[in-house]
């Protein structure tokens, strides 16, 4: 059974249908994976990498399951370089490859990782990486969540993998490890409205951009349903989604 919207389809371990396509939120796959028993293949009908289920690499084509797929379309999954468009694991997370140019790659995560305000207001003496009590000051560069994204979030990646999250220009005279999308970006990677509906616990749910603060007290972000949007910024029921560079 194949997704009506995106061309994927999927099956539970059990051999019932999901109800809901993770990837454009309408319904299935064909494409086994060896370790959980769910099945998958990307929206144009080539075989993804990695199940988006058990985290497993060892998702196993099987001829007999895929059906209707253009054999002249060019294959997502490239095997020695990450292409775009694919799920890629990394640091204990499943990213979706946005762009690939000079032996880097542009990663979102490829659902809501966690919920966060865009800002927390609150007295400190600097006016990079804090709190700011003027919330007329508020922009990406001295949000408290670039501080958190740089900081916190980044520490959980190990060493290693560290190494390999290239620090790059998100906006004018700024550099940074971890980021957001702007909305020019989410524009230019994802597209239609569909593709940039995300998920937070199987649910589609809000997520925060980067581009300039709407007003003193909003900031941007993306719907529930793949809209474009504004949001108080100090609202900790939107989600993230975490975008890099990552060295390849």
């Amino acid at each position: 059974m194949k997704c009506t919207g995106c061309g994927a389809g999927l099956i539970s371990p059990t051999g019932e249908y999901f109800t809901v396509c993770p990837y454009c939120q309408s319904h299935d796959t064909k494409m086994k994976c060896t370790n959980c028993g769910c099945v998958l293949t990307c929206p144009i009908g080539t075989i993804l990498d990695t199940c988006p289920y058990c985290q497993s690499f060892m998702a196993e084509h099987r001829e007999s399951d895929v059906t209707n797929v253009d054999e002249n379309l060019e294959p997502t999954v490239d095997e020695n370089l990450p292409s775009i468009g694919s799920i890629y694991h990394f640091g204990g997370y499943h990213w979706r490859i946005l762009d690939v140019q000079d032996g880097k790659a542009l990663l979102l995560s490829e659902n809501i990782l966690e919920k966060r305000t865009f800002h927390k207001v609150g007295k400190i003496k600097k006016l990079t990486f804090h709190k700011i009590r003027d919330t007329s000051e508020i922009t990406w560069e001295n949000c408290t969540l670039r501080s958190y994204l740089n900081g916190k979030f980044l520490d959980k990646f190990n060493p290693s993998d560290k190494e390999l999250i290239i620090k790059s220009n998100t906006e004018g005279t700024i550099f940074d490890h971890i980021f957001l999308l702007s909305r020019e970006e989410a524009k230019q990677y994802l597209g239609k409205r569909k593709k940039r509906i995300a998920l937070y616990d199987g649910m589609s749910w809000w997520w925060w951009l980067r581009s300039p603060i709407c007003d003193n007290s909003s900031a941007t972000a993306v719907d529930d349903d793949g809209k474009f949007d504004e949001y108080d910024f100090t609202d900790n029921d939107n989600g993230v989604r975490p975008a890099l560079w990552l060295k390849l």
